[in-house]
């Protein structure tokens, strides 16, 4: 009897701890959205916390983040260094074109190849841009269904404030919460150490 009402002292303490920690991390945000990190919020949340399964989820979740994000930034890199080659190598070419007619003896006929090469390039310009914009798009578009997929994944285990939503203030305020569970798990060695392993 003794050693469980120890045991519900100690994780009523951890629970009290816990609670403190957050409600000092929410005086920290914003007022703007100091309203939405209730109370009950912050309780539940702490709550939830005293078991390590949502700081290892979380965890796991940003490490996922980053590994997309490393991959969409290479992606990115890669598709400007192509477009880059790209119109250097037009560039080139052109400026040869243009060195050879002169070598040649046509130079009654460079205003108009300087004008194909201008017309030639803003082609390629726009064909880029819009190749870029296709990529962005893309980035964005597997940026929101990560956050989505993220959501549902804290949503389903319980935090507190977590839903699939788009709503910049409440996608925010999940961030806040977000950043509240990684500032409270660097604390935790079990979690950092599953984290590295």
């Amino acid at each position: 009897m003794s050693s469980t009402w120890q045991h519900d002292s100690k994780t009523q303490d951890r629970l009290y701890k816990m609670l403190h920690k957050l409600k000092s991390m929410a005086r920290q945000v914003p007022p703007k959205y100091q309203p939405r990190l209730s109370y009950e919020l912050l309780s539940s949340l702490a709550a939830l916390l005293l078991d390590d399964t949502v700081l290892q989820i979380v965890a796991e979740l940003t490490e996922l983040q980053h590994m997309t994000e490393r991959h969409l930034h290479q992606t990115r890199c890669a598709l400007l260094a192509r477009l880059r080659v790209e119109r250097d190598d037009m560039v080139k070419s052109q400026k040869a074109i243009v060195e050879k007619a002169r070598c040649g003896g046509r130079i009654h006929a460079l205003p108009q190849l300087l004008a194909s090469h201008g017309h030639d390039l803003q082609e390629l310009d726009e064909r880029q841009q819009r190749e870029l914009q296709h990529c962005n798009n893309n980035i964005l578009n597997i940026i929101d269904h990560k956050v989505a997929e993220q959501q549902s994944t804290l949503q389903q285990v319980g935090v507190p404030g977590f839903f699939p939503t788009n709503n910049p203030l409440d996608v925010r305020v999940q961030m806040y919460i977000l950043n509240f569970i990684v500032k409270l798990s660097k604390n935790n060695p079990a979690v950092a150490y599953s984290c590295t392993s």
